[in-house]
């Protein structure tokens, strides 16, 4: 079924993971219940509902923000020509073994940053936060380095084209570079999210994803004529602006508080 049946899998595997998620949080007895009913001075459903609302909106603005940035920085690797887009999917499947890594930090982060504010710990939740991005950082510069290293044998997997070959040979010493900011943006990010601070969140990817990459980008691939290793450099000119800013706002804030009435 071609393409076709990817997007199929896709969907019946959201689906799959969508139902396991409801069965995981649909018993009373879990501290976390879609079915408890106790008010435990949790305050009246609509009020958690518009506490939800308030921090849950900006996390989706985000997502949806993040994705039209996403789509635009496609646009501009289409314009580089076949031969870019397909050693640009490679390398994106290359990096998503780093990517889903630093994102299992971030939710960890995440968690341990929200249990550390619910039972009145702040200075334990920063360090949570800050012991998640180190162990991200050191997990993701050894795949980004590795992935350098062993170039000649990852790349040809997803193409035999000598074209496709040598531009994303000259584009994956970008690719290696990147891993240790993405990794402190990645884990940062969602231990803000752990806090409630979602607005912030927003902020922050909105500043990255939109404005920065895609104009670094269009700079370095465009204008500078680089091609896909200027399209690279755009995103790393993004994930870093994003750690220094991150890392800028946990050193100088006071530790956060928890946005959401915890029980």
């Amino acid at each position: 079924m071609g393409a076709r049946g990817a997007g199929i899998s896709t969907a019946v595997t959201f689906a799959i993971e969508a139902a396991l998620a409801t069965f995981a949080l649909s018993s009373p007895t879990r501290p976390v219940s879609l079915r408890r009913t106790g008010a435990e001075g949790t305050g009246s459903a609509r009020e958690e509902a518009r506490e939800l609302v308030r921090v849950g909106a900006p996390a989706f603005v985000e997502r949806v923000l993040y994705h039209i940035g996403f789509m635009t920085y496609a646009l501009i690797v289409a314009r580089l020509g076949d031969a870019a887009m397909a050693a640009n999917q490679s390398l994106i499947s290359v990096e998503s073994i780093c990517f889903l890594s630093a994102d299992g930090f971030g939710v960890a982060a995440a968690a341990l940053v929200a249990q550390k504010l619910g039972a009145g710990k702040p200075d334990e939740a920063r360090q949570a936060a800050w012991i998640a991005t180190r162990y991200a950082v050191l997990t993701l510069t050894s795949f980004g380095l590795g992935a350098l290293l062993l170039r000649g044998i990852i790349l040809p997997i997803f193409s035999r084209d000598p074209e496709v070959l040598a531009i994303g040979r000259s584009t994956m010493p970008v690719l290696a570079v990147a891993q240790p900011f993405m990794a402190t943006s990645l884990v940062l990010a969602q231990s803000l999210r752990g806090a409630g601070k979602t607005r912030q969140a927003l902020g922050v990817s909105l500043m990255g994803a939109v404005f920065v990459r895609l104009t670094a980008t269009w700079l370095f691939a465009i204008v500078l004529g680089l091609g896909l290793v200027g399209v690279w450099m755009g995103s790393t000119t993004d994930w870093l602006v994003r750690a220094a800013v991150l890392a800028t706002m946990f050193r100088r804030r006071s530790p956060p508080k928890p946005s959401m009435n915890r029980s």
